[in-house]
């Protein structure tokens, strides 16, 4: 527990004062120039390299499967009912509003409970997953048939959100802020059997259009 406090405070503080505390401003000055979805990928890219530098000394190793693995630890950790896990779930919550401050100057907001977070993902799943949706994924992935990975990527990313925020807005997460403040809230259960089985609706969504989710 006490070499994740470690990890995790060091995160907190390299994203709050550090160089990527930079790169997160940037991403708020392009507010009105980059699409959301390319800015919230730029935002995920820089926690993740941010958390890569600080698991790695703790002998993870310094790729996709590292992270997983540390993840996988941390969630078993904020689960595991310790008086440090409440430590742990408070530096990770700090993360996150650090995050959305700096980057899209918005504010964590209220908590989700689970029950509404479930709700929430469910009604996303049958969204993104009804015929209506699915031929707009079609006709997405047809359009940039000849173009390339990172290009279809980006494009079925965008419309994925886009099927997230016509559901979420119905729950009072509005616009660019609203998006941002559901998928920072809904992280405290990522580690809930029912909201992987929604979300991983989402992924389907790439496997459809023939892509890796990685």
């Amino acid at each position: 527990m006490d070499m994740a406090l470690s990890a995790t405070n060091a995160t907190r503080v390299q994203l709050d004062r550090g160089l990527q505390c930079g790169a997160l401003e940037e991403i708020k000055a392009q507010q009105r120039a980059v699409h959301l979805a390319d800015r919230w990928h730029a935002m995920l890219n820089i926690f993740m390299s941010t958390v890569v530098n600080n698991i790695v000394p703790l002998g993870f190793s310094a790729d996709q499967q590292g992270v997983m693995d540390y993840n996988k630890q941390f969630s078993a950790l904020l689960a595991s009912g310790e008086d440090d896990a409440r430590d742990l779930q408070g530096l990770n919550k700090e993360i996150w509003q650090t995050m959305l401050t700096k980057g899209f100057d918005a504010d964590f907001g209220e908590p989700i409970h689970l029950e509404r977070a479930r709700e929430i993902q469910a009604k996303i799943s049958a969204h993104v997953l009804s015929p209506a949706f699915l031929a707009r994924v079609d006709a997405s992935t047809k359009d940039v048939a000849t173009a390339s990975n990172a290009e279809k990527h980006s494009s079925l990313m965008k419309l994925v959100m886009e099927g997230q925020m016509e559901v979420i807005s119905d729950f009072g997460y509005e616009g660019d802020v609203g998006f941002v403040q559901y998928q920072a809230q809904v992280m405290e259960h990522s580690t809930d059997v029912i909201m992987q089985s929604n979300t991983a609706a989402l992924m389907s969504l790439y496997e459809r259009a023939g892509l890796q989710t990685a």
